[in-house]
């Protein structure tokens, strides 16, 4: 049972529990209707289960399913405490699991802001603090846990301008992932332009790498201290992080120079736990001192002779279409494992090294530009929660001058 909190709260508010202004409702599907079936996921809401699973994992009889209807809400017992919590209001009303809890509130709240303090960090901590369960089974919050939870709730129209002024940030959230979604599309069909163009010619990858595995050493091995790359270090870039780190490992001997990473060396995941990580590539773009390279890796570096632009060479390695020619059903997510045989029968086009270099601009440009927009939705993101956080404990109060600003700046970024 949660305890009133004893802070202070600003004027008008007033400490309530969430039983006091949220009202179970278990209704069931009307006659002659056909709602959709849907999932709650913690990022998204509400999502069709079909496309939130990839297959029916509902059941075929749904006559226990309950009913949510426009502006009602509902939330996983099980997956609460991860922020698995949602509003419906998109059409008139759809159906979900029996395990959802449904409930709805009254005119003197607004359910979005109900909604952004639901899902606020603070009330996700408060969620793992009410679950109830075993550590070897689930921990869930049936309503009575979450109907104890106390919340700070603002005069309703107090309530309405936080509502207007998170969905103003919202707005300008959603707009910059739209567009983060348009640039990454854009740069995969550019470059398989280049990769399908039949008249560009293709040579085979170990005609333009040279390819070496790395080191392989035993834990139980002691004296000499070396720095060794790992999977774990590539980061989520095609190139390897400035501010990798590198792991210091105590080896019987140092390995031959040969094993070292250069300026300019190709690095692929030889083997790894995760699927979806073998055959990624990045590029060195950075000088590296005495440092190695694991057995998990295959080291692939530029053959003499061979006039190829790295950048070029990065993006192309990195295509799900690349990936997806190192394994005969071209599903890479089934490639376990990769071997030099194997990556260097793969074929590469190769434009005119004048196209390669303006390819690579071109993406670089694309890649500046997501970068931006990344930063800038982490920046927003942070903004909320932090300004939510604050409103939320009545350590900010609101001004109709901020409000403004934020509605303009969702103006200005709406399409």
């Amino acid at each position: 049972m949660s305890k009133k909190p004893a802070g202070k709260l600003p004027e008008g508010w007033k400490w309530v529990q969430l039983g006091d202004i949220c009202k179970v409702v278990n209704q069931r599907k009307p006659i002659k209707t056909d709602p959709p079936v849907m999932s709650i996921s913690k990022y998204e809401g509400f999502v069709p289960s079909l496309e939130y699973f990839s297959k029916q994992v509902f059941s075929k009889d749904i006559s226990k399913y309950k009913y949510v209807k426009r502006g009602q809400f509902a939330y996983s017992t099980i997956h609460l405490d991860e922020g698995s919590i949602a509003r419906f209001t998109e059409g008139e009303g759809c159906l979900v699991s029996p395990m959802y809890t449904t409930f709805e509130v009254g005119d003197d709240v607004d359910g979005c802001f109900l909604l952004s303090a639901l899902k606020s960090q603070s009330m996700v901590s408060r969620y793992l603090i009410e679950a109830q369960g075993s550590v070897n089974r689930r921990k869930s919050i049936p309503f009575s846990a979450f109907a104890s939870i106390y919340i700070p709730l603002p005069p309703i129209d107090l309530q309405n301008w936080i509502a207007d002024s998170i969905d103003s940030l919202d707005i300008l959230i959603k707009n910059s992932k739209d567009l983060l979604e348009s640039l990454n599309h854009a740069i995969k069909e550019f470059i398989e332009v280049f990769i399908s163009n039949g008249k560009y010619p293709k040579d085979r990858l170990d005609n333009i790498l040279e390819f070496k595995n790395g080191i392989n050493y035993r834990q139980k091995e002691n004296g000499k201290i070396v720095k060794v790359i790992g999977v774990g270090d590539f980061g989520k870039n095609r190139y390897l992080s400035d501010d990798y780190s590198p792991t210091e490992i105590s080896i019987d001997r140092t390995p031959p120079d040969s094993y070292l990473i250069e300026l300019g060396d190709f690095l692929f995941v030889r083997s790894n736990g995760n699927k979806n990580l073998v055959g990624r590539a990045v590029i060195v773009k950075s000088e590296i001192e005495d440092t190695f390279f694991s057995g998990f890796i295959i080291r692939g570096r530029i053959r003499k002779g061979v006039e190829i632009d790295l950048n070029y060479l990065s993006w192309v390695l990195n295509h799900p279409s690349f990936r997806s020619s190192l394994i005969p059903s071209g599903d890479y997510g089934q490639l376990s494992n990769l071997n030099q045989s194997v990556l260097g029968e793969a074929l590469i086009s190769l434009p005119s090294i004048e196209r390669q270099r303006l390819l690579s601009d071109t993406l670089t440009e694309f890649e500046n530009q997501i970068s931006a927009l990344r930063k800038e939705i982490e920046t927003i993101e942070f903004i909320k929660k932090t300004l939510l956080h604050q409103i939320l404990t009545g350590s900010l109060q609101p001004t109709s001058s901020w409000q403004a600003v934020l509605c303009k700046s969702a103006q200005a970024a709406s399409p």
